[in-house]
């Protein structure tokens, strides 16, 4: 059984409904289960869902009553601080060290939040790649821009 305070998924969750899970403190691996059943408060709109699945492990049966998240959609790419996140000739980009100078790499946003976006995974010439690293704050930035490291100038 899982209460759930939100009103606003009253109408997404219904019996026979198939919803991804994830019980953080047991795994981070999400689960599929089935609604077997809803029950409804009235007066305040909160509502339990009893769930099932052919996908637990033993880690999930010793488990009695753990927190979960409903995984109601997920999006797939890098993860950015959004004080990383610039503007240059009206492209999204972040800059990137590579040896001791900076470079501008286009990014395409898929999703943002207040503190963070995430972008696509792309290939190509000028796009960001795994393990680079992003310059998340600071003045002056500019492609091809030589970074000065430590006190000898």
């Amino acid at each position: 059984m899982l209460p759930i305070d939100d009103n606003e998924y009253n109408e997404k969750i219904k019996i026979g409904t198939t919803l991804k899970m994830r019980f953080n403190d047991v795994s981070s691996e999400i689960l599929p289960v089935s609604v077997s059943n809803v029950i409804v408060d009235d007066v305040n709109g909160k509502m339990a869902i009893f769930v099932k699945s052919n996908h637990l492990t033993s880690k999930f049966c010793s488990a009695r009553k753990e927190k979960a998240d409903i995984i109601f959609s997920s999006v797939k790419g890098y993860k950015i601080k959004i004080s990383a996140v610039r503007i240059e000739n009206e492209q999204k980009g972040v800059y990137v060290v590579i040896g001791k100078q900076m470079f501008f790499r286009k990014i395409d946003v898929i999703y943002e939040e207040d503190d963070y976006v995430v972008c696509k995974i792309e290939s190509g010439s000028g796009t960001l790649k795994p393990f680079d690293d992003v310059i998340v704050k600071g003045t002056d930035l500019k492609n091809g821009k030589t970074l000065w490291v430590g006190c000898n100038r």
